[in-house]
């Protein structure tokens, strides 16, 4: 079903000015599940419905596309065994098209071959989860994707070294070549450092601006949620990112202009 990913990829969403470019970040509790097994989608609905999430579904890579064209969600939890549309190529359009690239997608499968996880994440897939999970585990990934706030972007491109970051479309490039599509955390993340740059943002304040979490003391170390987002992030912007975000333990990060 090429036809409909050439369709998709001609339509507005292409465009910089449409209106759902943005619209991701503001809404974060409507989930498009992907699934052509009814029982799978059924079940996946009940679990997302009980934890308090608006819930979509599509039963094929066409149904997706066009549910997506018609309202952006929040997350997508993609199988990638679909009929008409491989699960691979439907994630690598939607994290290669501007307007869509910021939507976390966690890929759902049944089937761990030797090597598959490493060619979802080179999709641009923000997880990887086998059906064979508990219902809490696939859940709790999907909110931790969605668990960031929006820190007060710039309201234009914001260029430090060979590094730009346009808040109007989602993205980011580096040396003039666009970098692999960031999440919502990532892009936010990223936008805090160059917004505050050469100054050091302490762990407390990541934690607080980034994921709205509540920290009464001082921390003296990366926390988890930090350390794990920060790899993802230096791992999109290529291996000279360490160069640009620098760690400094006790304290937090920097961002620094080559």
């Amino acid at each position: 079903m090429t036809s409909a990913l050439e369709n998709f990829r001609k339509e507005t969403y292409n465009s910089v000015g449409h209106p759902m470019a943005s619209t991701f970040a503001k809404k974060n509790n409507r989930i498009l599940l992907v699934d052509d097994d009814p029982g799978m989608l059924e079940l996946c609905q009940a679990w997302f419905s009980t934890a308090g999430y608006e819930v979509t579904t599509a039963n094929s890579g066409e149904a997706a596309l066009k549910e997506i064209s018609r309202s952006l969600p929040s997350a997508i939890v993609l199988d990638l065994g679909l009929p008409d549309i491989s699960g691979l190529e439907i994630c690598k359009t939607l994290k290669e098209n501007g307007s869509t690239s910021g939507v976390p997608i966690v890929i759902f499968t049944g089937d761990d071959k030797e090597g598959q996880q490493l060619t979802v994440k080179r999709t641009g897939a923000d997880a990887y989860v086998l059906k064979s999970c508990s219902e809490e585990a696939l859940v709790f990934c999907v909110k931790g994707l969605l668990e960031t706030l929006t820190p007060s972007l710039p309201a234009c491109k914001l260029s430090i070294g060979h590094v730009t970051l346009d808040p109007q479309v989602h993205q980011v490039t580096v040396k003039g070549v666009p970098a692999q599509a960031l999440t919502p955390q990532e892009f936010n993340l990223l936008a805090l450092l160059m917004q505050e740059s050469p100054k050091i943002v302490s762990w407390k304040n990541l934690l607080e601006k980034i994921w709205g979490a509540q920290v009464s003391e001082t921390l003296y170390k990366a926390p988890n949620k930090v350390k794990v987002c920060l790899e993802k992030l230096r791992f999109k912007l290529g291996p000279e990112a360490n160069t640009y975000i620098v760690t400094h333990r006790n304290e937090g990060l920097k961002f620094l202009s080559n």
